[in-house]
């Protein structure tokens, strides 16, 4: 029986180590030879076990202080390497285009009172799938709490239960995160846990990472979908984003049992993801599906059916609490005006007119973006009709064939735009106004099109003396 089983451990090896490519062979070779031993743990594993790609980051753990470990790497000639600054860590960037892109090397993480081994380390994890440590290049596995089994039968379960969201109340989102990542079946009890976990004083640069995380996901399939509502019920939640909690006591309109909290939550998931030609992030559209009505939450003014008024200051409102709710979160200054900046505009008037659409593109607005908002929204409203959602998606189509005309169209480089105008080619080559002038102009204009930068009054005007030379006869 111990033979059998040390045969099928020496295959799982093979087979971990045949779906990593000769590149990252080679480079954990090398860093176990520098710094070794070293245990791969985290995604890149886990990945690894399920005949996967690797992430964007293989994850390395070591015994050896990070200093003496910085300085063997650099002085083995990879000078890229740096001490990260959020983490008791080190970082390896590497220079590729495929995955992984990134080294991290951490030593174990301990109790006070336990010395550092890689079980120790194991202990602090989070889902138990992520609490194992592969042993480079020929193992052990070290899987302390059944992590294997757990992730061959697609099961997501929290290491030490509810201690382990004690020791980091932030584990409980991320418990969402993986459910929905691995689209994996939660553990009954530790969801409960999870789920009614008080996040008290979390970083909150991370919380935004890991709604970062969830939001960059499909979320399409009804699982995904039931699982989203079930986080945004619970007071984990609800304690994470306040703001957007206040939403499910307001009535989305007069006569809707929907709330606004339910319709923001229905427009997140139902958002489709921009092409690489338009300039605006997937990320960005879901916060500001989920932020758009926030000041509803506060306001107060309602009808005698109990729906809110939309009265001048509501937009205000809503601007204001996501000013202060993005800020909290930590986001960039660049995201901040981007969401702000959706959902400023998703009060337009909708289809707008020509001078609006350009107004828009002019003021850098992601118009793309605010269309595929505002069909979220519309299809957001409850139990639709089929003829209302043909209707929507021709709309949606429409706008934006309308927006690729007009961008093509102030794209277009017209004589009004030349750095010389009509009066100084006239001053310039003192003849009298005819035919012949627009002529000229209009071969300026393609002479620019063809490079931008040309558009400068000396290199213009050496362009109309050549032409005048050549058409002279002609005018």
């Amino acid at each position: 029986m111990r033979q059998g089983l040390a045969r099928r451990q020496k295959l799982m090896y093979l087979s971990l180590q045949r779906s990593l490519s000769p590149f990252v062979h080679s480079l954990l070779d090398d860093l176990d030879r520098l710094i070794g031993p070293i245990f791969l743990v985290g995604d890149a594993l886990r990945d690894a076990l399920r005949n996967k790609p690797p992430p964007d980051e293989l994850t390395l753990l070591t015994s050896h202080p990070l200093p003496h470990c910085l300085r063997k790497i650099q002085d083995a000639g990879y000078a890229a390497a740096v001490m990260s600054n959020k983490h008791n860590s080190l970082l390896l960037p590497l220079k590729r285009k495929e995955n992984p892109r990134m080294v991290e090397i951490a030593t174990f993480r301990h109790r006070p009172s336990h010395p550092a081994t890689v079980a120790e380390d194991l202990f602090h994890r989070d889902i138990t799938a992520n609490a194992m440590a592969f042993r480079w290049p020929d193992g052990p596995l070290i899987d302390p709490y059944n992590g294997r089994e757990d992730l061959d039968n697609n099961v997501i379960r929290l290491v030490n239960g509810a201690q382990t969201l004690r020791e980091d109340p932030l584990r409980a989102l991320r418990f969402f995160r993986f459910t929905l990542q691995l689209a994996g079946k939660p553990d009954p009890l530790d969801l409960k846990s999870s789920e009614e976990t008080h996040p008290g004083q979390v970083a909150q640069d991370q919380v935004r990472a890991e709604f970062d995380q969830i939001f960059t996901l499909p979320l399409r399939d009804r699982f995904s979908q039931e699982m989203v509502h079930r986080l945004f019920q619970s007071v984990l939640g609800q304690e994470l984003l306040p703001e957007f909690a206040l939403l499910r006591a307001c009535p989305e309109s007069t006569g809707q049992k929907q709330s606004a909290w339910e319709n923001s939550l229905r427009m997140l998931l139902n958002m489709t993801a921009p092409t690489e030609e338009e300039e605006v992030s997937f990320l960005d559209l879901r916060w500001a599906a989920l932020l758009h009505e926030t000041g509803k939450g506060v306001c107060g003014i309602r009808d005698a059916h109990g729906a809110l008024l939309d009265y001048p200051g509501l937009h205000e409102e809503t601007m204001r609490i996501n000013a202060a709710l993005l800020a909290r979160l930590q986001f960039s200054k660049r995201r901040q005006r981007r969401i702000n900046h959706l959902v400023q505009n998703l009060e337009m008037s909708h289809p707008p007119t020509d001078r609006a659409l350009r107004r828009l593109i002019e003021q850098a607005v992601p118009v793309e973006g605010l269309f595929r908002l505002l069909r979220a929204k519309r299809e957001a409203m409850p139990d639709p009709s089929s003829e209302e959602t043909l209707k929507t998606a021709e709309e949606f189509a429409r706008c934006m064939r309308r927006c690729n005309t007009t961008r093509e169209a102030m794209l277009r480089l017209r004589p009004v735009d030349l750095a010389l105008t009509g009066g100084e080619i006239l001053d310039m080559v003192r003849l009298p106004p005819g035919p012949w002038l627009g002529r000229l102009r209009q071969t300026l204009v393609g002479w620019v099109g063809q490079d931008p930068n040309r558009n400068q009054r000396e290199l213009l005007a050496t362009q109309v003396r050549e032409w005048i030379c050549r058409e002279e006869g002609k005018m």
